[in-house]
Parts: C-alpha cells; structure tokens; sequence
C-alpha cells in the first residue's frame, strides 16, 4: 500500500508515513485536519498546499496571509470516484484494478496519475470542474492577467 511503518519491541506502530503526508496521497491514505500537502516550490518561488481546513477541502499559496484559491464544502466534493471527504477527512480511494496516486503539482493543480505498463499518465485533474485554468494563482506569472480564453496578456 506504500505506507512505511516503524514498529517498537512489542510491535506497535509507532510511525507511519501515511500520518506525514508530503506533496502525494497514496490509495487509501486519508489527509485529516491539521495535516497538509505541499508541493515543491514552483518557477515563480511560490509554494502551493492543499489541506481540511474547517470542514473544507482549501488550495492556497503559502503567504502570509495564505491565499486561497480553492474551496470545496462536503457537498461540492461528494459523489467522486477518486477521493472521499467527509468534512473532516480527505481519503484517496483505491481501485483494484489500477496504481494510483493524487498529487500537488508546483503549478497548484491538484492531479490523479495512474499507471499504464510503461510510465504514470495524468488521469483526471481533483476540484478542477469550477475553477477552469485562470482560476490558479500567478497562471500568467507576477506580470500578466489571464483572460477568459485562458490567454496570458502582458500589461
């Protein structure tokens, strides 16, 4: 399930990986309050994150204060075949049938990969139904606007 667990001399867990969550969730890894992902620092030195923050799923630039670009209430992430969320839980659901993962892009994009026989293929874009491209901070970089044909015009 690629979840690393440390046990002590009487075999109880003492770590596990999936309670530290980087920038991916695994099948069946579940992201609870408190916890988030963070992806690796973008072209434009901006960090993005994605957490449950008060019974919503929320994607933000890390900045002080965070910038929020994302947020999805229990009932606009219901009924998805990738994850769960139950208010208080992010879970990555598994099909038995394929390897998967979510992951956070440096982009803000949150991902589904899959694996074929030969590399990882994006699948389907997490929370992407509404926003469209020029919904995503700094899409255009620092200096630029993204207009609703999702075109970057310098000003």
């Amino acid at each position: 399930m690629g979840n690393l667990v440390l046990f002590d001399k009487r075999k109880q867990a003492i770590w596990q990986s999936f309670d530290h969550p980087t920038d991916c969730l695994l099948p069946g890894q579940k992201l609870v309050s408190g916890r988030k992902l963070i992806a690796s620092i973008s072209g434009s030195n901006q960090s993005f994150s994605f957490t449950v923050l008060n019974g919503t799923l929320v994607s933000s630039i890390d900045t002080n204060p965070p910038q929020y670009y994302i947020a999805s209430s229990r009932d606009d992430a219901q009924n998805s075949p990738l994850y769960d969320f139950d208010g208080r839980t992010f879970t990555a659901l598994q099909d038995p049938y394929t390897s998967q993962f979510i992951k956070l892009g440096p982009d803000g994009h949150l991902r589904l990969y899959q694996s074929d026989a030969y590399d990882w293929k994006q699948l389907d874009e997490v929370m992407n139904s509404y926003l469209g491209n020029c919904g995503y901070p700094m899409v255009c970089g620092r200096y630029s606007i993204c207009t609703n044909d999702g075109q970057c015009n310098f000003r």
